[in-house]
């Protein structure tokens, strides 16, 4: 294999790492705030039963 060949192969290789971690970390941040989300709207449920239930 000469060696444009090996810059090639490298240059591909790095291209799909980068599009691979972005995704990963896309991932990653959609399910964290997914979980943020998650969590607010739990704490407002329980916070409007709390609020209901003493409130009464």
């Amino acid at each position: 294999m000469s060696s444009s060949g090996w810059t090639l192969t490298i240059r591909k290789s790095k291209y799909l790492f980068n599009i691979v971690v972005s995704r990963e970390t896309k991932v990653k941040f959609d399910s964290l705030f997914m979980l943020e989300c998650l969590k607010l709207v739990l704490f407002s449920i329980c916070f409007n039963y709390f609020f209901l239930f003493y409130c009464r």
